[in-house]
């Protein structure tokens, strides 16, 4: 446990250094303890034995998309180890996301997003769901297409994503959703939308044979050990909802939002939709919304500093709420224990 305490100090401190010297050290310092982090572990993470035996069996088969799939084999062609490999994966992963929330990101608010993707998305992305992480921070990279309604080119960065995880392809969801539905963005239209879509998802968790054989989602959809509730994912679903309606309150008290912010709250509505219409299927709903809900670590900053006039209390607000669901995702789930004893390829770290 004193592994996720020190990080997340360590990460914090980085952030406010670069909120009060207006730089993006501090969010390229972060993004290489993580990527170390996650680079270095042994037998750690959800799906780690998955990956590690796919590797040295040397498969070229259709268990995973081509663009892994071409990954694993320039790897092989190289003499890459397995743990070579997935040092330079989550180098990828951690540096395209720091890349993005250094051009994208006001510089000192950079860092505190990236303090919230650590507590919120690290450990069960990057430490285990790697591929999906992958793919979630390469569709970050289509939301300026999003936003100026430019088909031609999200399809391509979303065809990329789609080629190391195909739930990549709901991003196209959320362009419909972002460019053809909800442009109005009006308190009632969202809250309607939110409310139709938990009652039809209340009605589907009823029918579990019918939404497998639409979904295609096998195991997802019928086994109880994916379906089960648990406190947190019914804990983020609903934090996920008040967040849509934090964002859609500030906006009608303080007039219009940033352009590309009202396309970040569409992606994120787009997923919390989803989850809501698959509530009953929890493991399901969660691997669909998660890759558009990476936006949260943008929008979450934004609000704060948005609603505070106050600097400094909107840098502690930031890093509470950082702290709030690092323990609702990790701690109140009892989910560090998948991570405890932390193995790396020199030694356990308690």
């Amino acid at each position: 446990m004193s592994l996720f305490i020190i990080l997340f100090i360590l990460i914090a401190l980085f952030a406010v250094m670069d909120y009060y010297s207006q730089h993006n050290i501090g969010l390229f310092l972060s993004a290489i303890v993580l990527a170390v982090v996650a680079g270095i572990r042994y037998n750690v993470g959800y799906d780690y034995q998955s990956y590690y035996w796919y590797y040295q069996s040397g498969q070229n088969g259709e268990r995973f998309q081509w663009g892994f799939i071409l990954l694993n084999k320039i790897a092989h062609f190289l003499h890459f180890s397995f743990f070579d490999f997935q040092f330079l994966f989550a180098c990828l992963t951690i540096g395209l996301l720091a890349v993005f929330l250094y051009k994208n990101i006001p510089a000192g608010i950079s860092g505190l997003g990236m303090l919230y993707y650590f507590s919120r998305f690290f450990w069960t992305r990057d430490l285990g769901q790697i591929r999906s992480s992958l793919a979630s921070v390469i569709c970050l990279y289509s939301l300026k297409y999003i936003k100026a309604r430019k088909p031609i080119p999200f399809l391509i960065v979303i065809l990329l994503a789609g080629s190391i995880h195909k739930g990549a392809y709901v991003f196209i969801f959320a362009y419909i959703f972002a460019n053809y539905i909800n442009r109005s963005l009006s308190v009632m239209w969202v809250s309607s939308l939110l409310v139709v879509s938990l009652i039809v998802g209340t009605v589907l968790q009823h029918v579990p044979g019918l939404v497998e054989k639409i979904t295609g989602g096998g195991v997802y959809i019928t086994s109880s050990f994916y379906t089960q509730d648990s406190t947190a994912s019914v804990s983020t679903l609903v934090m996920q909802v008040l967040v849509i309606l934090a964002f859609m309150l500030m906006r009608k008290w303080q007039g219009q939002t940033d352009p590309f912010m009202n396309t970040l709250i569409n992606v994120y509505m787009t997923g919390t939709m989803i989850a809501l219409v698959f509530i009953g299927y929890k493991t399901f709903g969660y691997r669909l919304d998660t890759i558009l809900n990476t936006t949260e670590i943008m929008i979450i900053p934004y609000v704060i500093q948005r609603v505070s006039k106050n600097r400094i209390m909107a840098l502690v607000l930031t890093i509470l709420a950082s702290a709030m669901v690092l323990y609702l995702i990790m701690f109140m789930s009892k989910a560090y224990l998948n991570f405890i004893p932390f193995r790396t390829v020199f030694s356990p770290i308690k």
